[in-house]
């Protein structure tokens, strides 16, 4: 791979980081990124974001915390669905900023990233302003039927999504590998419907 390509290649993650967590510039997301799962950046799981905090997932199934946070956007049984695995660490993030917030949900951080598992979900209200923006920065392809407007990102295994006035973006990791636009979508409609 060239020195542009993987250069294009860590702007696309950043861009997805920043959105996966509700924030509106690149580069300052934080938690789990593709580019903590991409097997070429250098970057293991254990240099993510330091401000975001494991909990793990009741041992009853019962899905969120109580007070609600960004964790209650995906069922830790569709994550869990989705991924073939149990849902065992669950890292919900806010933005004071834009009142945004997002949650990763999977496997416990791991040092060999073929073994990560994750679905993350964010919504930034305001966000869909920047939708445009999302897209161009890398090769997207659109999703009809999902939110107002939708793109795949999938060399993130991302989509986002402008739903009204928000931005909404999913992220599908499996063993460390981008996961499918099927079970994106999946994913959307669950967070979507949770709004």
């Amino acid at each position: 791979m060239t020195t542009r390509a993987i250069t294009t290649r860590r702007r696309i993650w950043m861009l997805v980081a920043a959105l996966s967590l509700g924030l509106t510039a690149t580069g300052c997301g934080s938690g789990d990124t593709p580019e903590t799962a991409s097997t070429d950046s250098g970057a293991s799981e254990s240099d993510a974001a330091e401000d975001s905090v494991t909990t793990p997932a009741p041992e009853d199934g019962s899905g969120s915390e109580a007070g609600g946070d960004g964790c209650d956007l995906v069922s830790d049984e569709l994550a869990a669905e989705i991924l073939g695995i149990e849902i065992v660490r669950r890292e919900p993030h806010t933005d004071p900023a834009t009142g945004g917030v997002s949650c990763i949900k999977g496997t416990e951080r791991v040092d060999d990233l073929s073994q990560g598992y994750f679905v993350s979900a964010s919504v930034t209200p305001g966000g869909a302003a920047f939708f445009d923006q999302a897209v161009a920065e890398g090769d997207t392809e659109p999703v009809d039927g999902v939110g107002d407007d939708a793109a795949f990102l999938s060399v993130a295994g991302s989509l986002i999504i402008a739903a009204g006035t928000d931005l909404v973006t999913v992220q599908v990791v499996q063993e460390g590998t981008p996961g499918s636009l099927e079970d994106c979508v999946t994913v959307a409609e669950e967070v979507l419907s949770n709004l």
